[in-house]
């Protein structure tokens, strides 16, 4: 079975959503990015009024964050076009059909995040920000040789965004361009020489 691949449908339920946060998902082989959160997916979410199904990520394209365009507010319309869409009681489902291949176990993870252009013009560099990822010990698991996981059109059920194996677990994301410093000040360092400030509450930046 070596070099057959198979489509593979991702469904994730994600619940309390930003109007400007995207779904991912993230894996172990080159079609889900090689680990690399710059190389991931992005999941498109499902119309509750026309239940679409997923479009078929294009394995050969540049792998960047997503090749839609940004409308006004700053996000990628393909993803979150349906933001006024009514979200149902356990959030919004995001999903994405990608050929995989078959003889290999696939591990993934899914992660909320933004997308950010530097200067605010649209052929800029884009900046990816995460925001939440799942962050069990093992990841999400497809075995392999097990066929595509839909039929005739019959979506899987949707994964639930944190949980896995009944448990839950995600985390704030981290740095991927950005730089920060932290001070930390121990046992009152700072003083005050002005009469006016004394006993009086002040924010430094």
């Amino acid at each position: 079975m070596k070099g057959f691949k198979r489509d593979w449908i991702f469904r994730v339920q994600v619940p309390n959503l930003e109007k400007n946060e995207v779904v991912y998902v993230v894996g172990n082989l080159p079609e889900l990015g090689a680990w690399n959160h710059n190389q991931a997916v992005l999941m498109s979410q499902e119309h509750s009024s026309r239940r679409e199904s997923p479009a078929l990520f294009d394995n050969n394209s540049s792998g960047d964050f997503s090749s839609g365009d940004y409308n006004d507010d700053g996000y990628e319309g393909n993803a979150a076009d349906s933001v006024s869409d009514s979200e149902g009681e356990d959030g919004r489902i995001f999903s994405q059909k990608i050929a995989l291949p078959v003889d290999a176990n696939i591990e993934f993870r899914y992660f909320v995040a933004v997308i950010c252009q530097s200067n605010g013009t649209k052929n800029s560099a884009k900046t990816l920000i995460i925001r939440r990822w799942e962050t069990h010990m093992t990841p999400r698991l497809i075995r392999k040789n097990i066929p595509s996981n839909f039929d005739n059109d019959v979506l899987p059920d949707p994964d639930k965004f944190g949980y896995h194996n009944n448990y839950y677990k995600i985390e704030r994301g981290w740095l991927t361009d950005e730089t920060v410093i932290q001070f930390k000040l121990f046992n009152n360092p700072i003083k005050l020489w002005k009469n006016r400030l004394q006993n009086r509450k002040v924010h430094i930046k």
